[in-house]
């Protein structure tokens, strides 16, 4: 999984590139969730891989 908590903000990153969701480090989201939200509105996609969890940003899901 790679939604990752610095203190009691929430940001998102992609496990492929390092791409971080937001980009901005002084708007990170309040809770776990928030950060899931933003990651579907954001165009970021989740996978599975022997069963483990990963992020990837749009750019790296393009890439596939």
């Amino acid at each position: 999984m790679s939604i990752d908590k610095q203190g009691n903000k929430f940001y998102v990153h992609c496990d492929y590139c390092c791409n971080v969701l937001p980009e901005d480090d002084g708007d990170w989201y309040d809770t776990f969730y928030d950060a899931v939200d933003g990651k579907k509105v954001n165009g970021w996609r989740a996978e599975k891989v022997n069963g483990e969890w990963f992020d990837k940003c749009p750019t790296c899901f393009s890439r596939r």
